[in-house]
């Protein structure tokens, strides 16, 4: 007895196997897209404290006098003088304060671009915020952590920690600096 119809049943199975590949690769593409983009976000945070890590290992008297420290969700107080201009002559303090107003306006702008960066910072780091902080008690050894907060998953969190765990929480990177 000859049996028709078996070719077409094979080549049905096979097409059926190869789009359950197919849609397993697409699954992929998509997880390794938003990991890529995950490390991009890491890669700007990181440029981004050590920018400010750079500043105040340049300026250690006000590293020493406390004069980065930054609380969660605080901005930096007015620095009163452009102390980028090359004609500036400004005080450790007053330095520090300008220096971090400047790098909270990099944070919090969404019109600065971050050299060479095909996308403004706060679409690369939608929400981002930052604090500098002290180890208590804080001496002139103690460590300073620079930590970078944004909304990685651009769900609208309004945590204010970095528990990866936690649904409400911000990604952070953290960066410690050494006086």
């Amino acid at each position: 007895m000859l049996q028709t119809g078996v070719g077409l049943i094979e080549v049905l199975v096979a097409l059926l196997i190869l789009a359950i590949g197919l849609l397993g690769i697409a699954g992929l593409q998509t997880a390794a897209v938003q990991t890529n983009y995950l490390a991009y976000q890491y890669t700007m945070a990181a440029r981004l404290a050590e920018n400010l890590a750079e500043n105040m290992r340049a300026n250690r008297v006000g590293l020493l006098n406390n004069d980065y420290t930054l609380a969660f969700g605080a901005e930096p107080a007015d620095p009163g003088s452009d102390c980028g201009a090359a004609s500036a002559d400004c005080s450790p303090a007053e330095l520090a304060a300008w220096q971090l107003a400047d790098w909270y306006g990099m944070l919090a702008s969404p019109e600065e671009a971050y050299e060479n960066a095909a996308v403004s910072l706060a679409e690369a780091l939608p929400s981002a915020r930052g604090s500098v902080t002290c180890a208590a008690p804080c001496t002139d050894r103690s460590l300073r952590v620079i930590t970078v907060y944004w909304d990685a998953e651009r769900a609208g969190v309004s945590g204010d920690g970095c528990d990866p765990d936690d649904p409400d929480d911000l990604q952070c990177l953290r960066l410690g600096v050494n006086p």
